[in-house]
């Protein structure tokens, strides 16, 4: 299915352009660069106008012509040079002579490239010519006038300038000069780097360089950015003019704009590719409208079928079907044309040479570029050989099956199983018969007794006529039997004179499973010297006729003992096949038998998943991987309002039951599963029977049934949660609001109380006994503790209404670290406390300094405090997955796992007081929970590990690394 939907893309891609292809191919022919592409052997597939002019010819007359019409003898060098250096880098670029229909000569500048099929091998050439001699006469003239002359060339659009050094201009034309976005005078005698970029003068700085050195002309293409900031290709030529002595007076410049024909030539080779991809594929295609008429095939089509092109063009589609599906459900176009992205069904074709193919067509929709389908692209797979395999294998299958079920019966055990029993005897005695002729030896297959299973194969006429007599039989399956169980105990080939007449007599084991249940024997060349007299005298031992058997021994052929010896090695090698093949056959029916108990155990696990299916309390949904629905439980109908027989067979996507922003989580959800994603859950809101909206939490799995893969979708009805979800966020959201308006009101009457106690100090503190001060600056500590309890009770407010932002920038949160540390290091000490970090030097991130001060600082003054005298803090930083993670490490009281439930949230106060803890002051529970949020602001994570009380604890958190 991945695949076809790949493939399906790259049509699409394909057909969507189809319709430039034409007005690519006009402008083509319309363009005044010579275009022309060739096979590897230089003959002419294509030429446009230009090229043809060129030469002195028509199109038609060039196609089919080949590339050495075009060059002399001795120009054929250069052209072999110039299309060796195409293979080998790819592309050349040069000036090659040309010879002109009339005989003439002219010089054209060449641009050539490869031409790669689907696989990246080269097929051919691309090359565009551009007759030069005109420029050539421009390069000459050039050289003949003064410097002034040969560079006021104003009314030419080639960009033409002279240099007096590798850096200074001479003179420019206008069109040079409008290209800089300068004018002539702005350039002239003014050094390059005034005018150019930087990085691109020194470039053109350099080349010039080659040329000054070289005293040689180059040519080169060139990147460049004009005055209106466009990358502009240019083709650029330097050429040096040098003096009698041989020194370089300047050098004359020509530059030509050719961007756009390198984009043609781009969309040329782009073209054919996309023509490669579809219709030169190597499998059969046909295009057809929409009103079923062929309109097009390849040539793999007419070589399959056997059919011109002529022929089937212009036919309707069914026309080619043994047996047309037209007007059914299996009709392929209607199938798309209905709507489906592909659509696959097996049809027999026959066309008027009565040849009739079986094939598996996949049909596709051809869309214009709005998207409109306007016909079908359909490919075709012969299945001719697989019919046949199929019917093959079920003749054979039908055979096997009689012997497996025999095989297995109850009563029979191993040791009654025979080589016939696991291979079948005709494919036995064909097996054999190859090896005989093949080797030209006697061959045949025994049981253990020296009995034949098969017919003796490639037996010479005084074997035959030994085993015609009674005696000479008994003494030859006696042979055999010896011989095969020397094989069988020594497991290897065995030959020796057999106890017959005395020829060689050989054997292989074929043993399955451990059990000896043949031997194949190959003899009758007589490498061990049996003469006329043996032969007479055996004759007369076992009652043949003496005459026939001289005869037959008279023209027996001889063999060699080496090349006997090499055959039975091969013999031995066959005799294993056999063997294994006896044993896979063995292997399998037991297979078969498994197989047939784990049918039966699926089948009851079907059973079993069908019960639970319907009768589970949950919605269950099963949909096939386009989103059609297969089946659903009773309870579904509780929670849509929609009966089973209204969904099943239905599109849930198509069917208006979930707004767009949910539809797109849900396919989004489908594609995650398909990829093999676990989905732990998705809530999202649905359209009931009846028009109500209610929200529905899924959770989908990927599941096999039979030989198709669904969705499993368990749905549960969450509108009351989500109801409950909405009021509890609207008690947060007062909570909020009181909290910001409680903390606004306090800090009116704060102020006053602050200010007044503050001037009380202030103004009569010489007038106040000692008492009265001590109670004044008690009032002043309590309003500073109230103060910083308002001012959290504000921030937590804001961070919950999601109003606080942050203006970051960057800084190096080592350095604020070691800020915090110092501004800290006083409380440690008085608790004679010992900080130690290790931190790198070099945390460079963005952030809102005083806010993550703010969270240093909150998370070190709680393991000072929490931390008993003595004491040691650490603080260490690392960088992992491109964040900085900072922990705060103490050997304090820790905390238990009811502690570190509360720590990070609203209100989270600990009570430490009255429980024998040697601890700093209380806070309000708003710290931890604000610096959190403050964290979580930034991108990053806060969190701490304590293994209990007395076991200390360590807070950790974490911010991206952000630079810029």
């Amino acid at each position: 299915m991945i695949e076809n939907n790949k493939y399906l893309h790259l049509l699409n891609k394909r057909n969507s352009k189809e319709e430039n292809l034409q007005l690519l191919i006009q402008t083509v022919e319309q363009s005044t660069e010579g275009i022309a592409i060739s096979d590897l052997k230089g003959n002419l597939l294509f030429v446009n106008n230009a090229f043809a002019t060129m030469h002195g010819y028509t199109s038609n007359e060039l196609v089919g012509k080949n590339l050495s019409i075009f060059h002399t003898p001795e120009q054929m060098v250069a052209v072999d040079a110039a299309n060796q250096q195409v293979t080998e880098i790819g592309e050349y670029s040069g000036e090659i002579w040309n010879v002109h229909r009339d005989g003439s000569i002219f010089p054209a500048l060449m641009h050539n490239s490869t031409l790669k099929n689907e696989k990246g091998e080269i097929i051919g050439y691309i090359g565009m010519a551009r007759d030069i001699t005109e420029q050539k006469k421009v390069e000459k003239e050039l050289q003949k006038k003064t410097e002034e002359q040969a560079l006021l060339l104003d009314n030419i659009e080639t960009q033409i300038w002279y240099l007096i050094d590798r850096e200074t201009y001479g003179s420019v034309n206008k069109a040079y000069a409008k290209f800089i976005g300068k004018t002539k005078s702005d350039l002239e005698n003014k050094r390059i780097q005034e005018f150019r970029r930087q990085r691109e003068g020194k470039a053109c700085i350099a080349g010039n360089q080659e040329v000054f050195e070289k005293k040689k002309q180059i040519h080169t293409e060139e990147w460049v950015v004009n005055a209106k900031g466009e990358n502009r290709l240019l083709s650029i030529i330097k050429a040096p003019k040098l003096d009698n002595n041989g020194n370089v007076e300047y050098v004359v410049c020509a530059a030509e704009d050719i961007t756009e024909r390198e984009k043609a030539k781009k969309e040329i080779v782009r073209a054919h590719s996309e023509l490669d991809q579809i219709f030169n594929k190597s499998v059969p295609l046909i295009l057809v409208d929409i009103n079923f008429n062929i309109v097009r095939i390849n040539n793999t089509f007419s070589s399959l079928f056997r059919a011109k092109k002529v022929e089937v063009i212009g036919k309707k589609c069914y026309e080619l079907q043994q047996k047309p599906k037209c007007h059914t459900t299996e009709c392929p176009v209607r199938q798309i044309l209905e709507g489906k992205d592909l659509y696959e069904t097996e049809v027999e074709i026959k066309l008027s040479n009565d040849i009739k193919i079986p094939c598996i067509t996949t049909s596709y929709p051809y869309q214009n570029p709005e998207g409109k389908v306007i016909g079908v692209i359909i490919n075709f797979v012969d299945i001719s050989k697989r019919k046949e395999a199929e019917q093959a294998f079920l003749e054979s299958e039908k055979r096997l099956k009689l012997k497996l079920d025999f095989i297995t019966s109850p009563d029979k055990e191993l040791s009654d199983i025979s080589l016939t029993e696991l291979i079948d005897l005709d494919h036995l005695q064909a097996i054999q018969d190859a090896f005989a002729k093949a080797n030209n030896v006697a061959s045949l297959i025994t049981d253990t007794n020296g009995n034949p299973i098969t017919k003796a194969g490639n037996f010479c006429k005084v074997c035959e006529i030994i085993r015609s007599t009674k005696k000479g039989a008994e003494r030859c399956i006696e042979s055999d039997k010896k011989v095969g169980e020397k094989s069988k105990k020594f497991m290897k080939p065995i030959y020796e004179k057999c106890h017959s007449c005395g020829f060689v007599d050989a054997s292989a084991p074929i043993i399955v499973n451990g059990k000896h249940v043949a031997n194949w024997l190959i003899g009758q060349s007589n490498v061990m010297g049996v003469d006329a007299k043996r032969i007479e005298e055996y004759a007369k031992e076992i009652g043949a006729n003496v005459e026939e058997m001289l005869k037959a021994y008279s023209t027996m052929e001889q063999s060699s003992l080496e090349h006997f010896e090499k055959v039975l090695d091969l013999l031995w090698i066959m005799a294993r096949e056999l063997s294994t093949i006896g044993y896979n056959n063995l292997k399998l029916a037991k297979d078969l038998e498994d197989l047939k108990k784990a049918g039966q155990e699926l089948k009851k696990s079907e059973k079993t998943y069908r019960d639970l299916f319907n009768t589970s309390p949950s919605a269950l949904l099963l949909v096939d991987l386009k989103g059609s629905i297969v089946d659903c439980n009773p309870a579904i109908e509780t929670i849509s309002g929609y009966k089973k027989e209204d969904l099943i067979g239905k599109n849930f996507l198509k069917m208006d039951l979930i707004s767009n922003v949910d539809l797109l989580k849900v396919l989004k959800t489908i594609k995650n599963l398909i990829k093999g994603k676990e989905i732990h859950r998705l809530e999202i809101k649905t359209k009931k029977k009846d028009g109500s909206l209610i929200w529905i939490m899924i959770r989908g799995s990927l599941i096999n049934i039979g030989n198709q893969t669904l969705i499993q979708a368990i749905i549960h009805d969450i509108t009351k949660r989500k109801k409950v979800e909405q009021e509890l966020k609207e008690i947060s959201k007062l909570k909020t609001e009181l909290l910001r308006r409680t903390s606004h009101e306090l800090k009116t009457p704060l102020i006053s109380i602050k200010g007044f106690t503050e001037l009380l100090l202030n103004l009569y503190k010489e007038k106040l006994d000692d008492e009265a001060i001590s109670i004044l600056d008690e009032i002043k500590h309590g309003c500073l503790r109230l103060e910083k309890i308002v001012n959290n009770l504000l921030d937590s407010s804001h961070l919950e209404s999601g109003k606080l932002k942050f203006n970051l920038s960057i800084e190096n949160l080592s350095l604020l670290i070691k800020s915090c540390v110092d501004e800290l290091q006083g409380l440690a000490k008085l608790r004679k406390q010992s900080i130690l970090f290790k931190i790198n030097d070099n945390l460079i991130t963005k952030l809102e300094k005083e806010r993550i001060r703010e969270v240093i600082s909150n998370l070190l003054t709680n393991s000072i405090k929490y931390t008993l005298p003595n004491g040691i803090i650490r603080i260490k930083s690392e960088i992992k997955d491109n964040f900085i993670i900072t922990s705060i490490e103490d050997n304090g009281i820790g905390l238990t796992e009811e502690e570190k439930k509360l720590i990070f949230k609203q209100f989270g106060k600990i009570e430490r007081y009255g429980q024998g803890w040697d601890v700093g002051t209380e806070g309000s529970g708003l710290g931890l929970y604000i610096s959190k949020k403050i964290v979580e602001l930034h991108g990053g994570q806060i969190w701490m590990e304590s293994e209990g009380r007395n076991k200390g604890s360590t807070f950790y958190f974490s911010l991206p690394i952000i630079k810029g």
